[in-house]
């Protein structure tokens, strides 16, 4: 295929992404408890403007955002969640984007500016509200919105309303076009509907395209409701009354939104639907290892992945040839647990594209072009560039065909080095890719071989090519020998070997569990008929040594020697000497 559009985002976008969290369009959920406040004797609108801000789904055009639509919202809490209507972020309506941008002036009369990026928490698409979670700040960096110190509203209530209640409405217009505008009304009654007596609040507020999803408050200062629609009486062309969703059918979507660490994306609804059918054999967080969480969830469609090309046609046009039916990629990270620790953050993908047929799926990766392609685009989509990789044969993983490897440091100018290692292979009708990214080498090599073996051995039990495997016990103590010669598994010679260094031993780091952390584990890294040279270290941790092990002829085994292992300037691992 060709070259990949480069639609520059930030490596932020890696971690930020999670499941959708779409509600249920069910009814009032129980308010938010709030401390205790002063009532304020008349509504301060300045201070009601620095809650209210600009928001606009956009797309990247090289290292620049360009918002594609625009409406406003209002700052719900410290911790960096805002409310705002649906429709200002639907992409089945604003047309597919990649990022939120979150505008914010300083003053009431100045025109605001990119300040945050975030991603929707939650959102239900019956009542037209939605929940953005900030998560990074202008310039891509993952930040703690509640360490902002941003000013939250004071949450209202439709109940405190009596038709003639005065109200104020604060929203921006189209972006570019000006400050904050403030508007002055008053309510004119109410609107059943959707099950619910108070669905909508009218009112004779003027309320501007820009101003969805921005603040109604009462003379109190409280936020009310959001500004949502006008309606017009068609027989005359006159602009009828405003319509605000009540602030109370927001509740249950905020304890929603504050229940999950979401900030998610949406895609439009008319991507093919049989994709979310595939049921794949993927690598899951405790595949993985301990800290890590899954991130994002992303089914592919054949539209999907063509998007990225220059030639979105000629894209189709390869999957179609080969047979693609589509595919399916996960994002892990350990972010929180690296924080704790002090340690740099890793991040893993993994992603299996599903084939009508093997020979389909063998086609597809002639030159290894799939497996690049895949990296590719997620290079890409993060935001980095991506440059020509160096081609390995080991590990050998899944079926004959292309399997692929490679380290490299990919970047973008101004931005900090990202480590790149990536491995892809075909089992059957399907091909997997699994990489890793970090900041520094989080993980060495052999870490990536173990995460894609992991994911080989889950598609074959999957795909009935080998039977599933039993977990060896580990050893607490030295068994007894098998025979005078060694002992009857290599797992036993090994923990028989590391018990005489004084070292615990927890047996295949394949079967390593959190419980493990502390102990040594062991990874076959050669396997040499009558030896065998393995890899141990601590679990979850770079490998610290080579073991070497001998079988008798008896058929068991012993361990006769260790060396220490050695890293050239790279952090990649030197072949063992022996």
């Amino acid at each position: 295929m060709k070259s990949l559009k480069i639609m520059c985002g930030v490596f932020a976008a890696v971690i930020a992404a999670a499941a959708a969290c779409g509600g249920d369009g069910g009814g009032e959920g129980p308010r938010p408890p709030q401390a205790p406040v002063e009532t304020p004797e008349r509504l301060d609108v300045e201070d009601l403007s620095r809650s209210v801000v600009m928001v606009a789904p956009g797309i990247y055009e090289g290292r620049s955002f360009e918002p594609v639509a625009s409406g406003s919202a209002t700052i719900i809490d410290d911790s960096g969640l805002l409310l705002t209507n649906f429709h200002v972020v639907d992409p089945d309506s604003v047309g597919e984007y990649e990022d939120i941008g979150i505008y914010v002036a300083g003053e009431p009369e100045e025109v605001p500016e990119l300040t945050y990026f975030g991603g929707l928490a939650a959102w239900d698409e019956e009542i037209d509200l939605a929940v953005i979670r900030i998560t990074r700040n202008r310039n891509g960096i993952e930040i703690d919105a509640s360490a902002l110190d941003l000013d939250e509203i004071r949450l209202g209530s439709v109940d405190d309303l009596e038709i003639g209640a005065p109200l104020t409405i604060l929203g921006y217009p189209a972006i570019g076009e000006g400050s904050l505008e403030l508007t002055k009304g008053s309510v004119s009654g109410f609107v059943a509907g959707e099950g619910r007596k108070q669905a909508w609040i009218k009112t004779d507020a003027r309320l501007a395209p820009g101003n969805s999803g921005g603040g109604a408050f009462d003379e109190r200062g409280y936020l009310v409701g959001v500004p949502s629609a006008v309606y017009y009486v068609e027989e005359l062309g006159l602009e009828g009354s405003g319509r605000i969703r009540p602030i109370d059918l927001a509740f249950e979507l905020l304890e929603e939104a504050k229940a999950t660490k979401a900030a998610v994306i949406p895609r439009p609804q008319q991507s093919s639907p049989d994709i979310y059918e595939l049921d794949l054999p993927l690598l899951a967080a405790e595949d993985i290892g301990p800290g890590f969480v899954l991130g994002e969830e992303v089914f592919l469609t054949n539209e999907d992945r063509a998007s990225w090309y220059l030639d979105p046609e000629e894209a189709i046009a390869f999957y179609e040839a080969y047979g693609r039916v589509g595919g399916v990629r996960r994002v892990f990270d350990n972010i929180d647990a690296a924080e704790r620790a002090g340690d740099i953050p890793v991040f893993i993908f993994a992603q299996l594209d599903l084939y009508e047929t093997e020979r389909g799926a063998a086609g597809a990766t002639s030159g290894c072009e799939e497996f690049l392609d895949t990296a590719w685009e997620f290079v890409t989509a993060v935001g980095f560039e991506f440059y020509e990789p160096e081609y390995l044969s080991d590990p050998m993983l899944g079926d004959e065909g292309c399997t692929f490897a490679t380290e490299e440091i990919v970047s973008s100018p101004g931005e900090p080095p990202l480590l790149l290692a990536f491995t892809g292979f075909r089992q059957g009708n399907v091909l997997a890719v699994v990489g890793v990214l970090t900041l520094e080498e989080g993980m060495s090599y052999e870490g990536l071989a173990y995460l894609a073996g992991a994911q080989s051995d889950l598609l074959a039990y999957e795909m009935g090519l080998v039977a599933p495997p039993r977990q060896p016990p580990a050893p607490a103590a030295p068994p007894p020998p098998a025979s005078p010669a060694g002992y009857s598994t290599p797992e036993e010679a090994i923990g028989v070997y590391m018990y005489g260094l004084g070292l615990g031993y927890s047996g295949d780091c394949y079967w390593t569990t959190e419980d493990d952390i502390g102990s040594y584990c062991s990874m076959l890294a050669e396997d040499r008929g009558m030896e065998r040279l393995y890899l141990v270290g601590l679990a979850f941790s770079e490998a610290e040594a080579w073991i070497l092990l001998e079988q008798f002829p008896d058929g068991s085994w012993a361990g006769i020697d260790d060396m220490a292992v050695e890293y050239d300037g790279w952090g990649n691992l030197l072949p063992c000497p022996w």
